[in-house]
């Protein structure tokens, strides 16, 4: 009874102080902000549109002055429930600019006043609807969609959801068909409802839907009244329940899908309900305070789903009940004061358990399958969530004085614990919130409140009587309405300066309370107000403190050891913040501590690593390559290392490690070697500078120019370089240019100062032709004109030769044609003393190579033509009868007399006569400088394309596609074939046959041999000339049948038939 009045005396106060206060919250810039707006459900709002959307699974759950998008309703014109929520809240959409809503299929709830004061005039629900329990209210009647809707029956979807205007006298009602559910008070008080005609597909009946009906009046006593798949009433008189009126059960009947809210509320008559397999749903109220129930019969294959609130509260005498597989929902004190009940397990299936669903601290034992999803309990029979992270409540009778939580919880729900017998709780500090009366009427005498809980919430400790004293942590922040009221026993409160509100009843009734708290703080305010005796606390000093820990925070730990470091880190660890009241005396010992673990700090050797890596590269040093002043330094730096030091001389040693680096650094290099560059331009100042071009000797001038003689020996490979470069110039040197001019008699000699010393003169005499004798000179054609020169290379005085092949050009008169002439060595031979010379022309210039000097005749000769030739063959030499000659890929090559040859193409070709067959003679003319050469070759003409053919009796085959079927008979065995070419006789006639059964002689004539039929053959002529060469074939194909005649006269008709083509095909 004092549970009920505190919960009363609480709603009261909720009430009258929020008195429909909606929470308002700061708008946001964002054009789609999101609310959650329940465990599994989120809204969004699209402010371009005033759609609002929910997404998610299960209820929308939020109080009704707390609407998330309450700043935001005046933009809400549309609202969209995606399937899947199942409840919308209370006061959800009020006030709110909505037009049109749409509801998903798995809506089943539409709390009070949640479509209430809006303005929907179209409400979209699906066909397959399953909705159940809307709180109509008189705010919604005012609701344009409601107004629009005629008077009678009044349908959301599949649900019936009041009837509306005045009903006429004696009316029964037709619920339509595809009705799923018939809401409360939806005929509620409507007298003239004298019958309802409701059919099959009604599944759920709200409270008082028939309640004050004349039809409810007109059932029998003592009978259950059935509506549809509903066990809607149990009909009993208004008047006590006596001994002769209790019977032992009551069998619902299979297809009953539900029982609705309140069906035997306080007038059971029997001792055991069985419920059938195809029950699913038991509505609130439906057997509360029915105090002769002992029983309910539920089968393992029970269908069995949901039970809701309060459904057997106070059956004082209910000792059994069995929760099928595949049962999901337990409301709110379902089984309250059940008090005869011992074992309660619950199956896998179970997803929702509502607050006290049971007596608390009354079963004998309290179970969830060990496979449930949701769930789980420990040995006291204390129900968690699945992860334990919340303590949903004490079932089971505990006999131990003390329970302490697992370091999972972060949540004790509420009425976790009221009225438990437990005395001392523990609790981890993984806490951060407790609800409603989690502690109430509890036995509790000790319990710490850990660091993290922010609120002390509503009756959470109401009625505690044995508890004597309370600390409440730093981190609340607000202490709630009657939070410890009436704690009788309650001694000292201990309250931090962190809160900042307290309820003015938080502490009533706790007449022995003294408040432990700091000055000017709430809790001091909340005591001088309320005339609770107080105890001012003293702030303690911790400003040594603060410093040691700011040090602490600054430490370099990397630069001691971990052992020393631990002893530290325990000392600042056992420091904690959390602890309401933190005296002097705490705060001393906690410096004192920290003190002495910083003295016992051990530094760590030294890093010597610098060093380390700094001596494997002097270890790595080429000493060869320094000078020995710098070696010395760099030896000293590594002899001066002290190798013992801590890491407190960290930047000595790094001094020592930089003094070695520096005198790697400053080594200095020996100078480099520069004996092949010396070597190299010793060679290229042994060398003839005039010999070689002007451009090449300027590249080797470069190369030498280029040397820089201060590098070290670390750079050896580019003095090496300097080296390559001047031998590389001497090595591309090219010879200068060498021309040796005689103007006056026209000649020109060049070539490079290889062959010709460039200090050579050049000497021509022009000799008398008289002192020649021509008349033996062999030029190949006519002497027209001829010069002598001597020609000589002068140096230091004497001739010489030079050393190689030269070019010679020496100018042609003008009244001589450069083409004819040519260049001879006259020598001393008396039979033949010329030697030619091959040469060209360059304009006015003949020009030649020689190797030697001495005299030369340049001739003019007339040539002439001493022959023809056919250096190529025609690659057509045989021809057909009147065909044209075709001498387009031969060659004809003219002779001369000097031994020059040319091919030439303007040649003629005699008259050829192919009219006729054999060997023919071509002749080929030509003429130069009116002197005719000729040659002559054969072709041959030939019959090679003639036009022969098959013909039977003279008859073309080509049109049967040279096929013939031959019709053999017993007297006729054999047929003829011809072949059409004129002038036959003049070839030779072959035929053959393809197969040995069929025989072809050289007459034409085919026979087939043997008895087997039909029989195939081809049958090939082939015509050749007298030397066998193949002019033409032809070939036909040729199948014989037997056909046997009578008498004589038939083979008469088959030979005409023959004759007349009809055997062709």
């Amino acid at each position: 009874m004092k549970k009920v009045l505190s919960l009363i005396v609480s709603l009261a106060i909720v009430m009258t102080s929020c008195a429909f206060l909606i929470k308002s919250v700061s708008a946001e810039t964002s054009n789609m902000p999101e609310f959650p707006c329940g465990s599994n459900a989120t809204a969004y709002l699209d402010r371009a549109s005033g759609t609002l959307t929910v997404k998610g699974t299960g209820e929308m759950n939020f109080f009704y002055d707390d609407v998330p998008w309450w700043a935001y309703r005046k933009e809400i014109y549309s609202v969209v429930i995606e399937e899947g929520i199942t409840k919308i809240a209370e006061c959800a959409f009020l006030d709110c600019r909505v037009t049109r809503i749409t509801l998903p299929a798995t809506l089943e709830t539409i709390a009070v006043d949640a479509l209430s004061m809006t303005y929907i005039e179209e409400i979209i629900i699906p066909e397959n609807s399953r909705l159940c329990d809307f709180k109509v209210t008189n705010y919604f009647r005012d609701v344009p969609w409601y107004k629009n809707q005629p008077d009678g029956n009044v349908y959301l979807g599949n649900m019936l959801l009041e009837y509306k205007g005045s009903m006429p006298a004696n009316t029964t009602i037709t619920v339509r068909d595809g009705t799923y559910a018939i809401n409360e008070y939806a005929f509620n008080n409507q007298n003239s409802m004298v019958g309802i005609i409701v059919p099959s597909s009604v599944e759920r009946i709200g409270e008082r839907a028939f309640y004050g009906t004349s039809w409810l009046y007109s059932k029998p006593y003592y009978e259950p009244i059935y509506v549809g798949k509903v066990l809607y009433y149990y009909n009993f008189p208004w008047r006590a329940i006596y001994d002769s009126d209790i019977m032992d059960k009551l069998v619902i009947p299979e297809g009953i899908v539900s029982i609705s809210p309140s069906a035997f509320s306080s007038h059971c008559t029997f001792r055991n309900i069985i419920l059938p397999d195809s029950l699913e749903h038991i509505g609130n109220w439906a057997f509360s305070e029915c105090y002769r129930l002992e029983k309910i019969t539920v089968s393992d294959s029970s269908g069995l789903k949901y039970i809701e609130d309060a459904a057997f509260k106070n059956c004082n005498k209910l000792e059994d009940i069995t929760f099928p597989e595949g049962f999901e929902r337990l409301g709110i004190n379902v089984f309250m004061y059940c008090k005869k009940l011992e074992n309660i397990n619950l199956p896998s299936s179970v997803k929702d358990i509502g607050l006290t669903a049971f007596e608390p601290n009354t079963l004998k034992s309290f179970s969830v399958d060990a496979d449930n999803l949701y769930y789980c309990t420990d040995e006291n029979g204390i129900l968690y969530s699945k992860d334990k992270k919340i303590v949903y409540g004490s079932y089971q009778m505990i006999t131990d004085e003390e329970i302490i939580l697992p370091a999972t919880v972060e949540k004790i729900d509420a009425q976790a614990f009221g009225s438990s017998p437990v005395k001392r709780f523990v609790l981890p500090k993984t806490v951060r919130e407790m609800g409603f009366e989690a502690f109430g009427e509890s036995a509790v005498e000790s319990i710490n409140l850990p660091y993290g809980i922010k609120r002390i919430s509503n009756h959470a400790f109401n009625y505690c009587t044995k508890l004597k004293e309370i600390e409440i942590p730093k981190s609340v922040e607000f202490i709630d309405s009657t939070a410890f009221s009436s704690c009788q026993s309650l001694q000292k409160a201990v309250i931090s300066a962190q809160v900042k509100y307290i309820v003015g009843d938080a502490f009533a009734k706790c007449d022995k309370l003294v408040i432990y708290c700091y000055k000017d703080t709430a809790a001091y305010y909340y005591a001088s107000e309320n005339d609770i005796p107080y105890v001012i606390l003293e702030y303690p000093d911790t400003q040594e403190l603060d410093a040691l820990l700011d040090a602490y925070k600054k430490l370099n730990r990397d630069k001691y050891f971990e052992e020393s470091l631990a002893s530290l880190d325990e000392a600042v660890s056992n420091i904690d913040m959390t602890i309401t009241v933190i005296t002097q005396e705490m705060v001393d010992k906690w410096v004192s501590d920290i003190k002495n673990a910083m003295k016992q700090l051990e530094y760590l050797p030294a890093d010597y690593s610098e060093i380390e890596a700094a001596k494997a590269r002097a270890g790595w040093v080429d000493r060869s390559l320094y000078t020995q002043e710098s070696l010395a330094i760099l030896d000293e730096a590594l002899s001066s290392v002290d190798e013992t030091l801590d890491v407190s001389d960290q930047d000595l040693v790094a001094a020592y490690a930089k003094a070695i680096n520096d005198a790697i650094n400053n080594l200095e290099y020996l100078p480099a070697d520069y004996k092949k560059v010396n070597e190299a331009i010793a060679a290229s100042e042994a060398i003839d500078r005039l010999l070689y071009s002007q451009a090449t000797l300027a590249i080797l001038d470069q190369s030498i120019a280029a040397v820089d003689y201060s590098l070290k020996i670390i750079q050896q490979s580019i003095v090496d370089g300097f080296a390559d470069r001047i031998n590389s110039a001497i090595s591309a040197l090219k010879y200068a240019d060498v021309v040796l001019r005689n103007e006056p008699n026209g000649v020109i000699v060049s070539a490079t100062a290889k062959e010709i010393y460039p200090t050579t003169s050049l000497t021509v005499d022009m000799l008398d032709p008289s002192n020649f004798e021509t008349a033996n000179f062999a030029v190949g054609g006519y002497i027209k004109n001829v010069k002598y020169y001597d020609i000589n290379l002068i140096r230091d005085g004497a001739k010489i030769q030079p050393d190689g092949t030269v070019s010679v050009k020496i100018k042609i008169p003008d009244d001589v044609k450069p083409e004819k002439c040519r260049v001879y060595h006259v020598t001393e031979d008396p039979v033949d003393p010329l030697v030619r010379f091959a040469s060209t022309l360059d304009g006015n210039y003949i020009v030649f190579e020689t190797d030697h000097f001495s005299e030369f005749a340049v001739i003019e000769v007339e040539t002439y033509l001493s022959g023809i030739s056919i250096t190529k063959m025609p690659s057509k030499l045989v021809y057909a009868l009147n065909e044209k000659l075709d001498l387009s890929d031969m060659e004809v090559t003219a002779l001369m007399s000097d031994g020059d040859s040319q091919i030439i193409a303007d040649y003629d070709v005699s008259n050829v006569d192919t009219s006729s067959i054999g060997s023919k003679t071509v002749t080929v003319y030509y003429t130069y400088n009116d002197v005719t050469k000729s040659v002559s070759f054969e072709i041959t003409v030939s019959a090679d394309k003639l036009a022969a053919n098959i013909t039977l009796d003279g008859k073309d085959l080509s049109e049967y596609s040279k096929k013939v079927k031959w019709y053999r008979s017993y007297s006729s065995e054999s047929l003829w074939l011809e072949c059409n070419l004129p002038d036959a006789d003049n070839y030779t006639i072959n035929w053959s046959s393809d197969n040995s059964k069929v025989i072809v002689d050289q007459s034409g004539k085919v026979t087939s041999k043997g008895f087997f039929f039909p029989r195939e053959a081809t049958v090939t002529l082939t015509v050749t000339d007298s030397s066998g060469n193949v002019l033409a074939t032809d070939s036909i194909r040729i199948r014989f049948y037997k056909f046997a005649f009578p008498f004589s006269g038939i083979q008469t008709v088959f030979g005409l038939l023959k004759r007349s083509g009809m055997v062709f095909f």
